[in-house]
């Protein structure tokens, strides 16, 4: 069974950790996300703040990824064939899923 997450938000970032401790790696897990790097919304209070700095609220989901045995690919989703079971990308081939979740972050300049 492949699993897909697209979007590096809180719910994947806790599934995928939580994958590492109760997995047999049995499935292919594959999270997408169009950006390396996310940032950890709760602690950016404390960045703006100068509490802490920028690097501290960053999370790398490549390496996230690679020590909870999950497969990471950096790209922009450019449209979904449900009917397929396909997520389309704009730069790379589509990818085949048996289930997708979709963890839709926003731009921080961005209003709803």
């Amino acid at each position: 069974m492949r699993l897909v997450l697209v979007g590096g938000g809180l719910s994947h970032l806790t599934f995928v950790r939580q994958y590492a401790k109760y997995a047999s790696f049995e499935h292919d897990i594959i999270l997408v996300n169009n950006e390396s790097h996310v940032i950890f919304d709760p602690l950016l209070n404390d960045v703006v703040k100068g509490d802490l700095p920028l690097s501290a609220a960053s999370i790398d989901l490549r390496k996230i990824c690679m020590l909870s045995g999950v497969n990471y690919i950096q790209a922009e989703v450019a449209g979904l064939d449900l009917e397929k079971k396909l997520i389309k990308f704009s730069d790379r081939a589509s990818l085949q899923f048996d289930v997708i979740s979709i963890d839709n972050v926003l731009d921080h300049g961005e209003t709803p």
